[in-house]
């Protein structure tokens, strides 16, 4: 058996909840990873201790009652994995079990992280999964979708496995277990079961387990009848639309706790059975009478615990975490994105912005996520959902992009259904649609039709928008200019002897340094993208085809202006580059994207490319539904390659990616939720003053990198010891450099102070600062 310890400081590593972002000083070093989980759909909940942890869709997190304190786990600091189905806390060997979506599992003791991935690698025929947690005698009973699986919680390995197979031939999926003296009793797929705990007895023979259904309600299926728990020496199960049933021997009594909904939790409290169903929580008595729990935090109740203290623990779906002591209600959730869903991000020096809406084809998903703005280390949500008042925020469905206006500051939303929402503030906002706009909607007059899937902003505050219909003769560019007026744009004609027939759908648009329109047809509505002169009406059609466009594919889903103004294309087939976009219209001229080559293979060939983002130093951030890759400027070489087995990546399947040329963090969106990565390239925008360096100082038993801010743009980089004699010499980043604290021979320097001095390849800028290092 394979498993894996990782030791882990809980009380020291914790991720950050509210380190500033937009400082060096930030407490993110260079090449470390931050996780952007929402903690507020709760799924369960655990006590361990003075910790209560949570688990919600992506995450896990725990508050610590002592210090009054919220933490979140993840792959960074100690997790193996991501997606918690389930976990519950064995007192006996101070275990925190805790049981993947994938059927991973980790251990929690104490300072220890311990994995176990033997059910994750073994190959199993149908469906896999685990659905519930029982401990006895220092074993754990694992009830999954294949059988019975028992944990060794000392030997750490896995003693058996019970997979009897049912009348069908099929395997018996079990949804729970429990024990009642030297019985184990399941809840499964034929039904409830019970067998003795003995060594001479074989547990895959189902003809040594014994049916309990005397005393069950008629009509009730076995997907009923999924949860079990032990209470005061009786066996006690919730049967959905039914109750809860005492077990009275070998027959099943109804207790008082009727109901005619379904069950979401039973389990045992301090001095009662605890209960949570889809509006309320309760405690039960043997006889299932106690008191009702209904406040407006418990909207969806999907897990509930008491701890030593008597105080009541809820993972409701809706609002995380919520203690309740007494008549106080309040819930606990670390400051997170409302969502996992990222479709666009926007990056720039003001603040990260995510919405979290999209679509699909010509599907409206009727997202009401709204978006979330990450600014100086808080999230701060806005929707619907928050203000539950139109007059503060609108309901916006599927929100598809957003951008800053470089002249006013205010925030453009596309929406892909609801028009374009202008944005100011709360309760300061204006939607464009079909009504107010030369925007069209899709279904006759109908304002919730109006899909606009891309948004960019000119140097002169002008606002592009691509609306997408199903009517060919709909125009699909249209500009909102400062003085609220909006135009359309008739790109139905003919380019190089080519009629372009599809303006319709248009789907992403991005404006380049000579003010032209690139923009890209939607996948397999039509091929490639079109370039547009505004000013004298010219049209450019380019597509796959060697003369007119030789895209490396047909279908275009990533548009990108460099910082040299190149535009970079994403396709289904990997990448292509136009290094000269002046040329686009010249008469009598091939225009052909060239195509970078590494290794005499075309970048990302047989690749479908989703996003490309830039970073200060020039470099191309892909992602693919393969992961990341981080190319140089030219994209003829490869500098990483990140995917979910060797990053925190919560999915390989990459939605979008932005960077921060204020800090170097490269924000990356997934179909599993947000995540950053520090990479270091900035972009020096004031006088160069090397005005941060971090760590500083560098403190013994540290491995990473260094990171001097402010530096010159790809300036010279020079360190040197208090004496002048040169320690190390690079190329900056951008605007910053990085270091690893080496010398010249890979060999770690010595304790003292270095100097740091920087200036661009003139001489002209120039800075100089310190580095203080401890070993």
């Amino acid at each position: 058996m394979k498993h894996l310890v990782r030791s882990l400081f809980l009380s020291i590593c914790c991720l950050a909840l509210a380190a500033p972002v937009f400082s060096q000083s930030a407490g993110v070093g260079i090449g470390e990873w931050r996780v952007y989980v929402p903690n507020n759909s709760a799924r369960t909940v655990a006590a361990v201790g003075n910790r209560i942890y949570c688990a919600t869709d992506k995450g896990l997190f725990y508050f610590d009652k002592e210090f009054n304190s919220l933490h979140t786990l993840s792959k960074i600091n100690g997790l193996h994995d991501i997606g918690v189905r389930t976990m519950n806390y064995d007192p006996v060997t101070n275990t925190l079990l805790i049981a993947y979506e994938n059927t991973n599992l980790d251990l929690i003791r104490g300072d220890e992280i311990i994995n176990i991935n033997d059910i994750l690698r073994k190959t199993i025929t149908g469906e896999k999964a685990i659905n519930h947690i029982h401990f006895k005698d220092k074993l754990a009973y694992l009830s999954t979708s294949f059988g019975l699986v028992v944990l060794d919680l000392v030997k750490l390995e896995i003693k058996d496995t019970y997979t009897f197979q049912n009348a069908t031939g099929s395997s018996t999926k079990i949804f729970s277990a429990t024990t009642l003296n030297d019985q184990i009793i399941v809840a499964s797929s034929s039904g409830i079961l019970s067998a003795r705990l003995s060594r001479t007895i074989n547990l895959n023979d189902l003809r040594n387990w014994t049916p309990l259904t005397d005393g069950l309600p008629a009509g009730a299926k076995p997907g009923d009848l999924r949860l079990l728990t032990t209470f005061r020496n009786k066996a006690f199960v919730g049967i959905d639309f039914a109750g809860v049933y005492r077990l009275d021997g070998t027959t099943w009594n109804p207790t008082n706790a009727r109901t005619n909904i379904p069950f979401r939790h039973l389990t045992t409290g301090k001095d009662s059975l605890i209960v949570a169903n889809e509006y309320h929580v309760r405690f039960l008595d043997e006889g299932g009478n106690g008191p009702y729990y209904d406040h407006e935090l418990l909207e969806y109740p999907n897990s509930a615990i008491q701890d030593q203290e008597g105080i009541l623990w809820v993972a409701d779906l809706v609002n995380g975490l919520v203690r309740v002591e007494g008549s106080k209600y309040e819930n606990l959730v670390p400051n997170a994105p409302y969502s996992n869903n990222v479709f666009r991000i926007l990056a720039d020096a003001q603040s990260v912005v995510v919405v979290g809406g999209g679509y699909a084809g010509n599907t409206q998903i009727g997202r009401e996520e709204g978006f979330f703005e990450f600014k100086n280390g808080f999230w701060e949500n806005y929707n619907y959902q928050r203000y539950k008042d139109p007059a503060k925020f609108p309901v916006m469905r599927d929100l598809t992009d957003v951008v800053r206006n470089p002249v006013n500051g205010k925030l453009y939303f596309a929406s892909y259904g609801m028009g374009v929402m202008e944005w100011n503030g709360v309760g300061d906002y204006k939607i464009w649609n079909n009504k107010n706009s030369t925007l069209k909607s899709t279904s006759d007059d109908d304002p919730q039709y109006v899909r606009v899937s891309s948004l960019a902003a000119d140097p002169n505050g002008n606002i592009w928008a691509t609306n997408i219909s199903n009517f060919p003769s709909f125009n699909g560019l249209h500009v909102l200019t400062l003085e609220n007026g909006w135009k359309e744009f008739n790109l139905n004609f003919t380019s190089d002897g080519i009629t372009f027939p599809t303006s319709n759908f248009f789907e992403k648009v991005i404006v380049d340094d000579n003010g032209y329109k690139w923009i890209s047809v939607r996948p397999r509505e039509g091929n490639g993208l079109v370039v547009f002169d505004d000013v004298k009406n010219r049209l450019r059609y380019l597509t796959a085809t060697p003369t007119t466009g030789n895209l490396p594919g047909n279908d275009v889903y990533a548009l990108v202006k460099d910082l040299k103004g190149e535009i970079w294309v994403g396709t289904d087939n990997g990448v292509g580059v136009f290094y000269d976009p002046s040329l686009v219209f010249a008469s009598g001229r091939t225009i052909a994207a060239d195509v970078p080559v590494i290794g005499n293979r075309a970048l990302l060939e047989g690749q479908l490319v989703k996003t490309i983002a830039v970073d200060g130093a020039n470099r191309k951030w892909v992602g693919t539904d393969n992961g990341v890759w981080l190319f140089n400027e030219d994209g003829d070489k490869m500098i990483l390659n990140f995917t979910t087995a060797n990053s925190p990546l919560p999915s390989d399947k990459i939605t979008d990616i932005k960077v921060s040329h204020a800090t170097g963090d490269v924000f990356i969106g997934t179909e599993g939720g947000l995540v950053s990565y520090r990479a270091g390239a900035t972009i020096t925008t004031e006088k160069p003053n090397c005005a941060a360096v971090y760590p500083n100082p560098v403190r013994p038993g540290y491995t990473g990198q260094i990171g001097i801010s402010g530096v010159p743009n790809n300036g010279k980089v020079k360190i040197t010891d208090v004496t002048g004699v040169l320690v190390y010499e690079t190329k900056a980043l951008g605007g910053t450099a990085v270091w690893n604290g080496r010398d010249y021979n890979g060999k770690k320097v010595r304790s003292g102070v270095y100097l740091v001095l920087s200036s661009n390849a003139e001489g002209t800028e120039t800075c100089t600062t310190k580095v203080a290092v401890i070993e």
